[in-house]
């Protein structure tokens, strides 16, 4: 774990020059305390939504085993479950998201 918390391991992208859906497209390595998971970010709209297709398979983050979509609003992440309701809220912390989900459980996220 290097001093930001994240792993070691983990690949930062490069989010410089302002946010948009194409850079946030493909894998995220989310972590919650002692847990971290694989987040998929697609840009398949979700049916019925303004929302784009999101899974997080086998996650051990429980409120994350249900993201079902997610939405860029401004340098803000919003996770979203299959009942469209709001799970988790990430803002922009340089090449990297920090928020926290339902629950007020704390999270980042680095791809």
């Amino acid at each position: 774990v290097d001093p930001s918390g994240l792993p070691a391991n983990v690949q930062s992208r490069d989010l410089s020059g302002g946010l948009s859906t194409q850079k946030l497209l493909g894998t995220w390595t989310v972590i919650a305390g002692a847990n971290q998971c694989r987040v998929n970010l697609t840009q398949t709209l979700k049916s019925g939504t303004d929302r784009q297709r999101a899974s997080a398979p086998n996650c051990a983050i429980s409120v994350l085993g249900g993201l079902a979509s997610w939405k860029l609003v401004g340098t803000q992440v919003q996770l979203f479950n299959e009942s469209g309701q709001l799970i988790g809220a990430l803002l922009q912390s340089g090449n990297r998201f920090i928020g926290t989900l339902a629950g007020g459980q704390g999270i980042s996220m680095a791809g």
